[in-house]
């Protein structure tokens, strides 16, 4: 299973996305809800205009972005637009992918 953890700050904006696991769903490279996490997650990364504002790291069954400081408007709309895709993923293939909201400092 791929499990979502999305971090939230105080002011109920998204501090950090970690995406880890396999959904298991087929075999390697034809997995269509890893395939769908992977794209997803690459093409917020390409879509952020100030990587350097962030912490990030991508390996295979792993994906992480953190904000380091404040963050511009437009690449805190690319983190929710990420959520909202990993959402879509999530309630057709709840099976294979869960999310996880965790308030900044309760983990």
């Amino acid at each position: 299973m791929i499990l979502v953890d999305v971090t939230f700050n105080s002011d109920e904006e998204i501090k950090k996305i970690e995406i880890s696991g396999h959904a298991n769903m087929a075999d390697e490279g034809k997995d269509l809800v890893c395939a769908g996490c992977s794209t997803c997650f690459i093409g917020a990364l390409n879509a952020i205009q100030d990587i350097d504002n962030f912490k990030v790291k991508v390996d295979k069954g792993l994906g992480f972005v953190e904000a380091k400081k404040n963050i511009s408007n437009h690449d805190k709309i690319v983190l929710e637009v990420l959520l909202v895709q990993l959402k879509s993923i999530e309630y057709s293939y709840s099976q294979y992918l869960k999310i996880n909201y965790i308030k900044e400092g309760t983990k």
